[in-house]
């Protein structure tokens, strides 16, 4: 059987969400199969950064045209068939073969549409629609996506697969106390802080849990810092001037992006993740803070519960004082504290990227 992947997301440099479950899901893909033929299509060169690429992987770089998936990659499709097509990014090409398994991560634009500029909510919208009726089979992150989605696009549940995402366990092994007090210098964190990871947006509720860290400080004079580990996202100038506003605003630290590694060890110096977010497809972020052995405080909406389980503290993310309570807890209550990381390192066992590329592998040989 000859299977076509669309690995293109993966060449990106600076990879976050998608692009590192492209990398990830081929990656294990290359080490898993050995029976079938895949040609792996891209922009540049990615095939280098795999761990093992076998003789029956092809890589594929194509030009980097406009609309690439509906122009160079349909066009090769066309030319060269494949007997099976899988992206696990969200677009599918127009043309394709009769078994196409695509992905749908998520579908925040739906929901919080100025989440979005004009052109990512107008992307978004084609893409998602198309791969929902354009694949075979739908692989989606979670429960609660496969709900959504069905009932935005009238789906057959029966076309879609939950396969939860994995994290990058390597990143979190054998982290030192060294590299952990490199990366909190390199931040100024002086003091004991509380982490966020993401794109700090509007549905990561970023608002709302600053009003809840700035609480915390007021009123119970926490003296602790606040970390915001991603790029700024859509709505990031309301966020940033309510920041600005504050007389201790300096307690808030934005690290910008930072590398998987570096990532890891900020998560291990944290007194706790804190992720109250509005909307998650999955939240691959809770799965990284049980790996790097901190309390994991999210909300009770969206995929957050599904993925926690257990294993962290749920709250609701519309109320500032149940988060700024999370947070108290996640900081000063060492019984608590003791628990979720016990409960978290169980609960991220249950999870990896080989997984989900054994279960995507499933559905292409079927």
């Amino acid at each position: 059987m000859l299977i076509g992947v669309d690995v293109s997301p993966a060449a990106k440099e600076k990879k976050t969400g998608i692009e590192w479950y492209c990398f990830h899901v081929a990656n294990e893909l290359a080490k898993l199969d050995s029976a079938n033929q895949y040609r792996f299509y891209t922009k540049t060169p990615v095939a280098h950064q795999f761990d093992k690429f076998p003789s029956n992987y092809t890589e594929v770089v194509l030009p980097d045209r406009s609309f690439w998936t509906h122009t160079a990659l349909a066009m090769e499709l066309k030319k060269n068939p494949v007997d099976v097509f899988y992206s696990p990014a969200h677009i599918i090409p127009w043309y394709r073969p009769k078994k196409t398994v695509g992905t749908i991560h998520d579908a925040g634009f739906r929901h919080y549409r100025k989440n979005y500029s004009t052109y990512q909510f107008l992307h978004a919208t084609l893409n998602t629609w198309t791969s929902a009726i354009w694949s075979d089979k739908i692989i989606v992150p979670a429960e609660f996506i496969a709900n959504d989605i069905a009932g935005l696009y009238h789906l057959n549940k029966q076309r879609i697969e939950v396969v939860p995402n994995g994290f990058d366990a390597g990143e979190f092994e054998n982290l030192t106390a060294a590299e952990i007090d490199t990366a909190k210098s390199k931040f100024g964190l002086i003091k004991p802080y509380l982490i966020f990871v993401g794109r700090a947006e509007v549905r990561k509720n970023m608002l709302r849990t600053l009003q809840a860290f700035f609480k915390l400080v007021n009123e119970k004079n926490a003296d602790i810092q606040f970390l915001l580990v991603g790029s700024p996202g859509q709505g990031f100038e309301e966020i940033e001037a309510y920041i600005n506003a504050q007389p201790n605003a300096d307690r808030v630290v934005q690290s910008g992006y930072v590398s998987a590694r570096e990532k890891a060890a900020l998560m291990a110096g944290s007194r706790g993740l804190a992720f109250p977010s509005l909307y998650e497809g999955f939240g691959i972020p809770i799965l990284e803070g049980f790996a790097a052995g901190t309390p994991v405080m999210t909300s009770n909406i969206t995929a957050c519960p599904e993925v926690a389980g257990d294993a962290a503290i749920i709250v609701d993310p519309f109320d500032v004082g149940a988060i700024a309570h999370g947070m108290e807890t996640m900081v000063y209550d060492d019984a608590a504290r003791a628990a979720l990381i016990e409960k978290g390192f169980r609960r991220v066992r249950d999870y990896s990227w080989e997984r989900t590329a054994r279960e995507a592998h499933r559905l292409l040989v079927a």
